[in-house]
């Protein structure tokens, strides 16, 4: 009995894959004949999302199995009856509905005689697992000039909500970071730390300079890379609205390219500021030490100038709680920059391997239709809108 009911089961897989097989072929095979292949595939999609209405019956059917109880087949049955009759109301002139429903009789008698086994049950629910899986698969492909507007549009507005300060907010530090260094030089207090914590200031300033050009940088890099997705996009449309049929879509996908070089550059430029920016963390480290040497002295030189008399700890030294001040904001500043350029970063990689994929599907288009060029446009208007939000990153903080 145990062979038995493993022998229906493998049975049944075997009508899943080869169900599952006639799908795939059907839809995503290569057809010399565009308007067959294009029928194949509508009528695949129709066909899977009416299959759907077994779902609660496959549903009750594993709950009976689940808790010990009879599995009412003649219910399954009925669902893939009417399965059979949907696709059969619609004509099979040359069509792959025959095969399909030649498929779902098959399986339809092989249940007829197994019925009594509760595992033919679960192995249905895999097929209908593959049907759903195969439905989506085919849903995602859509025309890639869609998938270019959705992608392109998503990217730019993660990129826009990532939160960055503007370049001269962090520029600004830097003469923060100079008048703390000659504070703590200038005080009788640090006589032996004063030149070493002014130096390291200094320097910490102008680590925290560059890090606040190299942002500066970055936007004019991304600013250009939003005029060269206007300027690439904009030629697409003109190139392939000529009122014809337009077929070198070889010349769209060498625009893509083009598109994909300026988002390594743009992407380049982020990694180089992220570096500049972890840079001038490693060197705010060391003045942090240097200020904690000097706190030390200054309150050694105060305690011995007051000969033990009790002191107000405000006036212990306000030029190293300044300069303790100004690093922890600078710091908070650079963390956050530093944690938004890694995720910009992560975002722009998967951009480019999509920019990749889409351009090796437009290759094999074979012709852009007005459909695409409307994506294109869509595409062109984003661009528009995203880059003046980008433009305003580097001047609302001002």
């Amino acid at each position: 009995m145990r062979l038995h009911i493993q022998t229906a089961s493998r049975m049944v897989g075997d009508y899943v894959t080869n169900l599952h097989s006639l799908l795939k072929s059907l839809a995503f095979d290569k057809n010399p004949n565009d308007n067959i292949n294009e029928e194949n595939q509508r009528i695949v999609i129709e066909w899977t999302q009416g299959i759907q209405i077994m779902n609660p019956v496959l549903s009750h059917i594993i709950a009976d199995v689940a808790g010990g109880h009879e599995v009412q087949y003649g219910v399954l049955h009925g669902a893939i009856r009417a399965a059979i009759e949907e696709t059969e109301q619609q004509q099979a002139n040359r069509s792959p509905r025959v095969m399909i429903i030649e498929s779902l009789k098959s399986l339809e008698g092989f249940l007829k005689q197994h019925q009594r086994y509760t595992l033919v049950g679960i192995s249905v629910l895999v097929l209908l697992i593959a049907l759903g899986g195969v439905c989506n698969t085919k849903a995602r492909q859509s025309s890639p000039f869609e998938d270019f507007a959705s992608s392109t549009e998503a990217v730019f507005r993660k990129i826009n909500n990532v939160e960055l300060p503007a370049s001269n907010v962090i520029v600004r530090h830097k003469v923060e970071c100079l008048r703390a260094a000659s504070a703590v030089e200038s005080l009788p207090a640090f006589k032996e730390h004063g030149t070493r914590m002014a130096v390291l200031l200094r320097n910490f300033g102008n680590h925290v300079s560059d890090a606040g050009n190299s942002l500066q940088a970055m936007y004019r890099r991304g600013n250009s890379l939003f005029e060269t997705f206007d300027i690439e996009i904009r030629d697409m449309i003109r190139k392939a609205d000529d009122g014809a049929q337009f077929t070198d879509t070889k010349y769209i996908a060498k625009r893509m390219a083009v598109l994909r070089d300026e988002v390594k550059r743009y992407q380049h430029k982020v990694s180089e500021t992220k570096g500049i920016v972890l840079t001038a963390k490693e060197t705010r480290d060391l003045a942090e030490k240097a200020l904690i040497e000097g706190r030390r002295e200054g309150e050694d030189f105060l305690h011995n100038e007051m000969k033990g008399k009790p002191k107000n700890d405000d006036s212990i030294s306000p030029a190293v709680r300044n300069a303790f001040g100004e690093l922890n904001m600078v710091l908070k500043h650079l963390d956050s920059m530093s944690h938004s350029l890694e995720i910009i970063n992560g975002f722009l990689t998967d951009y480019n391997n999509e920019l990749m994929e889409l351009e090796s599907r437009i290759v094999v288009h074979k012709s852009v239709t007005r459909r695409d060029i409307e994506f294109l446009w869509t595409s062109a208007q984003t661009i528009k809108r995203q880059r003046t939000v980008f433009v305003k990153k580097d001047i609302s903080h001002s």
